[in-house]
């Protein structure tokens, strides 16, 4: 499970300190997991699992990777917003 999670954090084109901000983490834990160094933690596995889909989905629907001109904390936001829209479309028992 947890191989096809950081499967989807890679494709989705995200930057590591923006996962990071996603995922209420450091960029350093987001780095040892896509380097997988680290597995992610057992109390982590459920976030990062909803997030993995929510991801999966905007990739499906074209929406990441991100491709638009927005730098920095204007980035950041439209990101999180796109991850966030997806994760309301995750039925409650997901």
């Amino acid at each position: 499970m947890s191989k096809a999670v950081i499967r989807a954090f890679k494709r989705s084109g995200l930057k590591q300190h923006e996962l990071a901000s996603i995922l209420n983490v450091s960029r350093m834990t987001v780095n040892s997991w896509l380097c997988e160094r680290h597995a992610i933690h057992p109390l982590m596995k459920r976030r990062a699992t909803l997030v993995a889909v929510a991801i999966s989905k905007a990739i499906e629907d074209k929406e990441l990777p991100y491709e638009g001109n927005l730098k920095g904390f204007d980035r950041l936001k439209k990101v999180r917003r796109i991850v966030a829209t997806g994760l309301t479309k995750i039925p409650a028992q997901a």
